[in-house]
């Protein structure tokens, strides 16, 4: 067992390297959006037509970092973004066909990488890594 008892470097360095095999992943696959940008479609295929900030807070993505994949999804064709006829301030977003498609491709995918990862532990270990994730999850708050 490790003596190094950093907590940061290791979190920082697993979700480096899950980024770049998760976007390695899916260009082999020929998915063309990220792991995030999936993540949006996913949400939008359970509830389409919600408002940048529903999205912000349910992907855990400031509203900048946020608008920027939006912006990325909105010029690939997979969302629409209409100002709010209730409020002009407000952006709603929403899954095209094209969209819809590249979700249904991502899916099976990222299914894949998770179900690669989770072969790797016993499920006691899975457990505890889980707990642990949710528990820094709740406690370290966006905002």
């Amino acid at each position: 067992m490790a003596t190094d008892e950093r907590i940061i470097f290791p979190l920082f360095l697993a979700q480096q390297r899950l980024r770049t095999h998760m976007q390695k992943v899916l260009r082999d696959q020929g998915i063309r959006v990220t792991v995030a940008q999936a993540g949006i479609l996913f949400l939008l295929e359970k509830r389409d037509d919600r408002n940048m900030s529903d999205l912000s807070h349910a992907v855990g993505m400031d509203n900048s970092t946020l608008t920027g994949s939006v912006d990325r999804l909105e010029k690939a064709g997979f969302v629409t973004r209409k100002t709010s006829s209730r409020d002009r301030r407000r952006q709603q977003v929403r899954l095209t066909d094209l969209g819809r498609e590249e979700a249904a491709l991502a899916r099976p995918v990222i299914r894949g990488v998770n179900k690669s990862i989770k072969d790797r532990f016993t499920r006691k270990e899975m457990d505890v890594l889980l707990k642990v994730l949710y528990d820094l999850i709740h406690h370290l708050k966006p905002y």
